[in-house]
């Protein structure tokens, strides 16, 4: 089996697991306050994507880790990217509207961390381009 298929079908199958999963790992309180019925579907669909996003994250770590070694930091920069946006806006929905600690700690834990990880991989893009653009200008000369 190749790759890439092996990838795909544990996306879905991660993603199947997890869709289900997250009312259970994160409860919504007693008082929660739930979206208008009208938005809800589009809540539906924004949680079915971060399970994919969620599932296709931990599939590249698994199955592309020996290959992601050899760029360390952009590897595991795209894999957090994909694998924290599941539990990082179920920690947003279960946070106490009022509990400013716990909305720093998530601020810090998941958006600061994603944006080290756009600075991981803005220096590897322009590393990369930058060496190929090099040497084809020294290859025109």
């Amino acid at each position: 089996m190749t790759t890439t298929r092996k990838i795909t079908i544990s996306t879905v199958v991660i993603a199947i697991l997890a869709f289900p999963l997250t009312r259970v790992i994160w409860p919504d309180a007693p008082d929660a306050v739930g979206p208008p019925s009208s938005l809800l579907p589009w809540f539906i669909v924004l949680g079915a994507i971060e399970a994919v996003s969620f599932g296709l994250g931990v599939s590249m770590l698994v199955f592309c880790w020996k290959e992601g070694q050899r760029h360390l930091w952009p590897f595991l920069a795209v894999v957090w990217l994909l694998m924290s946006w599941w539990p990082h806006d179920n920690l947003h929905r279960v946070a106490h509207e009022n509990n400013f600690l716990n909305l720093l700690i998530i601020e810090y834990v998941f958006h600061v961390t994603l944006m080290i990880a756009g600075f991981i991989l803005a220096r590897f893009l322009v590393k990369n381009v930058l060496s190929e653009r090099t040497a084809r200008n020294s290859e025109q000369v």
